[in-house]
């Protein structure tokens, strides 16, 4: 009854051996350019192109997009009132006392230092 878990062992090992085995195997056809395998594979093109390559000329066409008209906003604007709201207090934060951007030395965790 102890041996049976040996034998899966065993199989688990080659089957995984020869997994392993294929992989290599398998890049090495590639790297070899066997049975198929092709670093640069033929692409086939439009038969136009092949008239455009000796010229170089090449036709675009682009298509503009409108662009949607913004309404301008007045200095009474709800929006830009709270605009300037926000920002007001954003700035004022940023120099309130204490500053959560400063390191406080003088707090130890009531730890008690060696001097």
């Amino acid at each position: 009854m102890t041996e049976m878990p040996h034998y899966l062992e065993i199989i688990a090992w080659l089957g995984l051996t020869f997994f392993v085995i294929s992989f290599f195997l398998q890049g090495l056809m590639i790297a070899s350019e066997r049975n198929g395998y092709q670093q640069t594979p033929k692409i086939k093109s439009h038969p136009e192109i092949e008239e455009i390559r000796g010229t170089g000329v090449l036709l675009g066409v682009s298509f503009p997009r409108p662009t949607p008209e913004l309404p301008e906003l007045d200095e009474d604007d709800p929006y830009k009132v709270l605009q300037r709201r926000v920002y007001e207090k954003k700035i004022e934060e940023l120099f309130e006392e204490p500053s959560t951007y400063e390191d406080d030395d003088d707090d130890d965790f009531g730890v008690a230092g060696i001097r």
